[in-house]
């Protein structure tokens, strides 16, 4: 069992309230400093009722409180026969996308109310078929389909040659397929919303390394720009922007294949605010009410002093201006953007 110091007392305050003024003297007791920890935290799922999950480097861990007691137990870990590769909570349940050690075999699995210990609803691909991956709103692809999922059955909703990438933002998922046309292999790019619903997109001639919902039919989408600088575009309803609605400041660490870089979406004295982790720094854009314009200006103290310098991993909405991150090798840390404030979970 993983000794998580604190994490019981900080947790129990982000479960009940973002109230900085209630909880001021329990945020006071937690250590602020980015000491590296042991524990790698490749993603963190988000929580259920009093049920905290996280995907570490060595498994898939849960961490339920009791007033003022903790409890960390491993859920699924590397010493069995199945290395867990991603893992999303799903309609009150955990989606588990595996891979069975010393073998190509994939699977996923979904165990409903988070309870391990009864079958799960498992994804039966056809012969060929090989599980790629899965997205925050119950979407599974192979290296044939897509499919959604109801936390009961798997329906195929769109035949693929390949899925180049996949990126998610809170409830909705944004892929980059490939699909036959005339006998030739064409690059299409989806979204599925929250409801599930899929948003074909006209084409586009970039690769998008970062993905954020506005709302169930507006969303932007970034790409590497010039010397990694990101560009943002915008989605509306399913047409991309022909030109790029701003650029940020800061530069991105480039990566093969794509992968997806932080960022979340909150309000601010009335002003819709998009925070992005940049190689150093968060890049913080105030957008227009319309969304189609932004003003740019790194960020270097309050919330983002304990993560500019770290490898963040992944930043997961709590509510509308509080947001849970993991780190690579810092644990996980809450962040207030109202009181400006992130505070480390544990270490």
């Amino acid at each position: 069992m993983k000794k998580l110091p604190l994490i019981a007392i900080l947790l129990l305050a982000i479960l009940c309230s973002c109230n900085t003024d209630a909880t001021e003297g329990i945020y006071s007791e937690v250590s602020s400093s980015t000491e590296t920890t042991s524990i790698t935290i490749k993603k963190y799922l988000g929580n259920v009722d009093k049920s905290l999950f996280y995907l570490a480097d060595d498994g898939l861990y849960k961490c339920t409180i009791d007033d003022s007691s903790h409890t960390v137990s491993s859920i699924t870990n590397l010493t069995g026969k199945r290395e867990i590769l991603d893992a999303v909570l799903f309609k009150g349940g955990l989606l588990v996308y595996e891979r069975n050690k010393g073998s190509l075999s994939y699977s996923a699995s979904y165990y409903a109310g988070c309870d391990t210990t009864k079958d799960p609803v498992v994804f039966k691909p056809t012969d060929d078929e090989v599980v790629r991956g899965i997205c925050l709103n119950g979407i599974l692809y192979t290296n044939k389909a897509i499919y959604t999922f109801d936390s009961s059955a798997f329906t195929k909703v769109e035949d693929v040659e390949d899925v180049r990438y996949a990126q998610s933002s809170e409830d909705c998922c944004f892929l980059s397929i490939v699909i036959k046309v005339e006998d030739k292999n064409v690059t299409k790019y989806i979204i599925f919303n929250s409801t599930q619903a899929k948003i074909d997109l006209d084409t586009s001639k970039h690769d998008y390394i970062g993905f954020q919902k506005i709302d169930d039919s507006k969303f932007y989408l970034l790409t590497a720009g010039s010397s990694n600088v990101p560009d943002v575009y915008l989605v509306t309803d399913n047409t991309i922007s022909s030109d790029k609605v701003f650029s940020l400041a800061g530069a991105v660490s480039s990566s093969s294949p794509i992968t997806q870089i932080p960022t979340f979406l909150y309000k601010n004295s009335d002003k819709n605010i998009l925070a992005v982790k940049c190689s150093n720094y968060f890049n913080i854009c105030t957008l227009a009410d319309d969304f189609t314009s932004g003003t740019v200006e790194e960020k270097k103290n309050g919330y983002v002093d304990n993560l500019r310098l770290t490898e963040v991993t992944n930043i997961v909405k709590y509510n509308d201006t509080c947001f849970v991150t993991g780190t690579a090798s810092n644990g996980l840390f809450y962040i207030d953007t109202q009181a400006d404030s992130s505070t480390k979970m544990f270490i």
